[in-house]
């Protein structure tokens, strides 16, 4: 049934219109949220190919830890598939079991979504990493069972070879956990805006499968208008030259949309509302995607003070079962009967205790819908392309 790879076995397949790899965290502490992800993915895969209109191809990488922190495995990589059912196959082999200390082998993960996949040239190309905890040696402030500079992989790296390849990378922080971890959630924000891609903080799993299906539509109807957009850009620049004018990078991008918008293209746009998690949350989130190592994220991050989380414990992912993952529905109460800010668990432990200062979450909703090009959309996909 496409068993994994190793890492010497390389993948193949054809060039189909979308290719899509998950990357999921499946150590102990993703618990039930796992569960719900496997239905969500299972959902995009048959929404995906329902259609018939383009090839869609499916591949998936699990990961846990390296030892000491866990003995199981660090990767498990997935083969390319057209077939639903083999990929809903591959879906079915995740489990969360594992993981030691906070950190993870994210590093591990992403490598293996970027360099085992033989991604097309011609393909709309997402990853989808889903997770809630960061790679080892984001900053002195998590505890981190590996020395630094353990890891051959620097996950910095990776995302500017996925940004060169134009693979464009959605981050899906699984929330409250991934707020635990100082600087954590600017870190998933600052690696998919690397990319062009986006960072989505989920309560739950529930609508992951509106969120990249909208985006994968989005990033088809650029794709299909690249050429329209590279010679408007390049037109705007061409007639700021001939008469004098000097347009910042920011406003030949909200030119151009405007032009294109008045001309009729209208693209899909997707509309994740905010789950009290907005920019204020992610203050470091631009300094870290300037960031060209690892090492250079540690350094800065290690002369800041961590900002207030909003929810405060250290993780335990071996003694976690389904029922204790940190999701937003705490002991059967609905998900705004709780008031929440910082929570603290002691390690061992499935019980949190909220604390002083409450935020709740808002409810969230997706939507997507064809509007006039946006000046954001131009951006990103400018940027990807080098324009």
């Amino acid at each position: 049934m496409g068993i994994a790879t190793t890492k010497e076995e390389k993948v193949s397949g054809d060039q189909p219109g979308l290719e899509l790899v998950f990357v999921c965290d499946c150590t102990g502490s993703m618990g039930s949220y796992i569960k719900s992800a496997q239905d969500s993915i299972r959902t995009i895969i048959t929404e995906c190919k329902a259609d018939g209109k383009r090839d869609v191809k499916f591949g998936l990488v699990t990961y846990r830890d390296h030892p000491p922190e866990d003995h199981s495995y660090i990767t498990k990589t997935f083969k390319f598939t057209s077939s639903p059912v083999q990929a809903k196959q591959y879906v079915d082999t995740m489990a969360a079991d594992g993981g030691g200390d906070g950190p993870e082998a994210v590093a591990d993960g992403l490598h293996d979504a970027l360099a085992f996949f033989p991604w097309s040239p011609s393909a709309v190309k997402i990853v989808v990493f889903i997770a809630d905890a960061p790679p080892h040696g984001l900053s002195k402030h998590q505890t981190d069972g590996l020395p630094p500079g353990w890891d051959t992989h620097d996950p910095m790296v990776d995302v500017v070879q996925m940004l060169q390849k134009e693979i464009i990378l959605y981050s899906v922080g699984c929330e409250p956990a991934l707020g635990q971890t100082s600087f954590a959630r600017d870190w998933f924000k600052a690696i998919a805006e690397v990319t062009g891609g986006r960072y989505l903080s989920l309560k739950n799993a529930k609508l992951l499968p509106q969120v990249i299906i909208g985006g994968a539509s989005e990033e088809t109807d650029l794709e299909k208008n690249a050429a329209l957009i590279e010679e408007e850009i390049v037109s705007i620049r061409q007639e700021a030259s001939s008469e004098g004018k000097s347009y910042t990078e920011d406003e030949i991008f909200e030119l151009a949309a405007k032009r294109m918008g008045e001309k009729g293209l209208k693209t899909t746009q997707g509309l994740l509302s905010d789950i009290g998690v907005g920019e204020e949350q992610t203050p470091f989130s631009g300094r870290i995607s300037e960031c060209k190592t690892m090492k250079e994220v540690s350094d800065m991050l290690n002369k800041e003070s961590p900002p207030q989380s909003q929810f405060q414990f250290s993780r335990s992912s071996s003694t976690m079962s389904d029922g204790d993952c940190l999701e937003m529905d705490y002991g059967g109460l609905p998900p705004l009967a709780m008031p929440m800010s910082s929570m603290s668990m002691a390690r061992g432990s499935s019980m949190a205790t909220p604390t002083a200062a409450p935020a709740h979450f808002a409810e969230q909703s997706y939507s997507a819908m064809p509007q006039a090009i946006s000046k954001e959309q131009v951006t990103r996909f400018a940027r990807r392309k080098g324009y």
